[in-house]
């Protein structure tokens, strides 16, 4: 069954924060990448929640109503909880983990962080601003932690896809499939969510 409201985006979301290993690497399973759920958190539901927030400062009436209201709405705390799974994705932590993401899945975590600081920034969300600032942090030591070259695409390990070394043909076939598949259209309202 797909998640179809803010509300149950964020209880997914909460619940998987603090999920065994074996569960977080099953968002990014090479074997379905097309279907994989950790597409539909990181692109159609944080896509949703940057057009709900986009949808209620459309007016300098919205603008104002939105800075006086106090408590964080739903589709804020989805935002915020997105980026903090970043922070909080313990089976990714190395970069080519990061490459295999981008190029089999079209999950990049640095054009997520980006659109997240660059919104909350935008719209003086201060929740949110801290969160991608932390996000963002998280990725950079990521980055420093290794650098990159193309060699090292071909062992990317179980972290982001469930692949060991054993499992090279798999992911180079998984790697072939995408390139016929075409992009998430991010903002394309209708995309279907994700399974959680």
């Amino acid at each position: 069954e797909s998640v179809s409201s803010l509300e149950l985006m964020l209880i997914c979301i909460q619940t998987l924060k603090n999920s065994q290993k074996k569960v977080l690497k099953k968002l990014f399973d090479v074997q379905d990448p097309e279907n994989a759920g950790g597409r539909g958190i990181f692109l159609r539901w944080l896509d949703c929640a940057f057009r709900v927030m986009a949808s209620k400062r459309n007016t300098p009436e919205g603008i104002m109503k939105m800075k006086e209201t106090k408590s964080l709405q739903t589709e804020e705390c989805v935002a915020i909880e997105i980026m903090n799974f970043i922070v909080q994705f313990k089976v990714i932590n190395k970069v080519k983990q990061l490459h295999v993401m981008k190029d089999i899945f079209k999950v990049d975590w640095f054009v997520c962080v980006k659109m997240a600081n660059h919104f909350a920034k935008q719209h003086a969300i201060t929740s949110l601003l801290n969160s991608s600032i932390e996000a963002e942090r998280h990725l950079n030591k990521i980055k420093r932690g290794q650098e990159w070259n193309q060699a090292n695409l071909d062992d990317a390990d179980c972290a982001a896809g469930g692949m060991s070394t054993g499992k090279k043909n798999k992911y180079k076939r998984a790697k072939n499939n995408s390139k016929h598949q075409p992009s998430l259209n991010v903002k394309d309202p209708t995309a279907r969510n994700a399974h959680c």
